[in-house]
């Protein structure tokens, strides 16, 4: 498990700096090691679905913490492709006192970079991707 955990930390690495061939390999690396393990599970858990960089608890909170339902936040629909963009990008919920805040996170979310939905040791796209923002300045 602390092997496969490292070659997806290194995965990210490699999608962060967009080397996208050594980020992928790394993935691979990451699920062949967990199938040997027979840990299955945590490939779901850990590659099941794309994921803000880097992938930070704090930064990354309301992802995590779906339950929240803070009315300052902005949800925001989008797919991430299988090189980790973010595409079709659009606000589905926003208060009015965040006006200005929208046209941020998006600029945000378009500079992020994602790690893709890996499960079966390929990068995927995954598509109607809904999640809440909140610009924490």
């Amino acid at each position: 498990e602390q092997r496969a955990g490292i070659w997806v930390e290194l995965g990210d690495w490699y999608q962060w700096n967009s080397e996208l061939k050594n980020a992928t390999e790394a993935y691979r690396r990451a699920v062949k090691t967990l199938r040997e393990s027979e840990q299955d599970e945590l490939i779901e858990r850990w590659l099941g679905e794309p994921v803000e960089l880097p992938d930070e608890t704090a930064v990354w909170l309301q992802r995590r913490d779906r339950a929240v339902r803070d009315r300052s936040m902005i949800v925001v629909r989008y797919d991430v492709s299988a090189r980790g963009d973010v595409r079709n990008m659009e606000v589905v919920q926003m208060p009015a006192a965040a006006d200005g805040e929208a046209l941020r996170i998006k600029r945000m979310l378009r500079d992020t970079h994602f790690r893709p939905r890996i499960v079966t040791g390929e990068p995927e796209e995954s598509t109607g991707i809904e999640r809440r923002y909140k610009l924490i300045d």
